[in-house]
């Protein structure tokens, strides 16, 4: 597979609200009764005991009630496909582990109606991990909960950006809990890269290596502003991070087996299961078709899909559907191909990036450009880097890639 690593130029982000959303031809295989729900991504609270500055999601004082969680839970296995198909549900937030009580009670809703039609349910949590007590790694364990935590880096790295609601760093909140995380029977690290962190990312993945995580990914802040400089430190990130995965089997950095797995990849493709296969549920009961909806547009009514006490709003849903297919994105263009390249040409689905690049993730998109089908030029130019450092690494790429070329990108963040 050949990657056209062409040298991008300077793009300006922020420009979310300009565009108007179009509408979509919506095809029989977008149809809404054609994609059941297997997942509910539920916001049982959007309150969070920290205060990171790049955080999407909106921290207010709004938390589930428990019949809005019963119905999350209800909705789930109403519009799921028939058993036996395995259905999940994730708690997120805010911080869920400050609801301990609606957790227990939506996996005891979940667990009885999974039983009631023999299916499987499994449970998933994001957490910022600083409310890791005895206690909540007693609950964690007994209801099988696999976790992610949710982490900047070590030390100064985390402190940076993730913060108390009285403006100290949090990592010493969570490194008492550290010890007690590794040892959760499914666990997982995701790291959160800013501009002025991508120089730490080895170090960070080294040191929680090193203190007995085997699950790490990694992932950039799209909305940051990143400079020449930023991404050089990015890139070099990247080629010392497969220098250590290829002397570290034990610890597997899923962030870059995805990348090596996506060049392997081709042809036109779903992207994520947002509005497809999950959806996202407010504390209020709104549906939106993910999560960052929610945290980006603010709980706003132009991005819902409906409500859990009355369905999908299905011609809103079905316009998300068919904005989730990569072949409908519009491409990122912005310079990034000559004149004479057709419109046809541009589309994400004639990219040979599309597999590594972040253009199906809608809500970034809707939110950066103001189309859910049109990415950033950012998108690209991460993608760009993340696949001359996977190829680089394996030998399958010459040295004549020079990510100090690559371009500054300005924004507004």
């Amino acid at each position: 597979m050949t990657i056209d690593l062409v040298d991008a130029v300077p793009v300006r982000l922020g420009t979310k609200g300009e565009r108007g959303r179009k509408r979509l031809d919506v095809g029989d295989g977008f149809r809404s009764e054609r994609h059941p729900i297997l997942n509910v991504v539920m916001l049982i609270t959007e309150e969070c005991n920290l205060r990171c500055d790049y955080c999407y999601i909106r921290k207010q004082p709004r938390t589930m009630s428990q019949a809005i969680a019963r119905r999350s839970a209800g909705f789930l296995f109403e519009h799921a496909p028939p058993p036996p198909a395995a259905l999940s549900i994730t708690f997120f937030g805010g911080e869920p582990l400050l609801e301990p009580g609606l957790i227990e009670l939506v996996h005891a809703e979940a667990t009885a109606l999974a039983a009631g039609q023999d299916r499987p349910v499994a449970f998933s949590m994001t957490s910022n991990a600083t409310l890791l007590s005895a206690a909540n790694v007693e609950m964690i364990e007994r209801l099988g909960i696999s976790v992610r935590l949710s982490l900047d880096g070590i030390g100064d790295a985390h402190d940076r950006h993730r913060r108390t609601r009285a403006g100290r760093g949090s990592f010493a909140l969570i490194a008492r809990h550290l010890e007690r995380a590794a040892a959760l029977p499914s666990v997982s690290v995701r790291l959160t890269v800013s501009p002025e962190t991508a120089v730490d990312l080895p170090g960070s993945i080294a040191w929680l290596g090193e203190r007995g995580f085997r699950s790490i990914s990694f992932s950039p802040v799209i909305e940051a502003a990143w400079s020449e400089d930023d991404l050089a430190h990015l890139y070099a990130a990247l080629g010392e991070l497969h220098r250590m995965q290829a002397e570290w089997p034990g610890v597997r950095i899923g962030s870059l087996a995805r990348t090596g797995q996506a060049l392997e990849s081709s042809g036109e493709r779903w992207g994520c299961g947002a509005a497809r296969s999950f959806v996202a549920v407010d504390a209020e009961g709104y549906l939106y078709p993910c999560h960052r909806f929610v945290g980006y547009f603010r709980n706003g009514p132009g991005q819902r899909v409906g409500h859990v006490d009355r369905g999908f709003d299905v011609d809103a849903r079905e316009q998300y559907i068919v904005a989730n297919h990569s072949s409908s994105h519009a491409g990122c263009g912005h310079g990034l191909f000559r004149d004479d390249i057709g419109a046809e040409e541009r589309r994400c689905g004639n990219c040979s990036l599309l597999s590594v690049c972040g253009s199906n993730c809608m809500a970034v998109n809707e939110y950066m450009t103001g189309d859910p089908t049109v990415p950033p030029p950012i998108n690209r130019v991460l993608a760009q880097i993340e696949a001359a450092a996977s190829l680089q690494s394996s030998g399958a790429h010459g040295s004549h890639f020079d990510p100090c070329r690559t371009p500054a990108v300005e924004g507004d963040q």
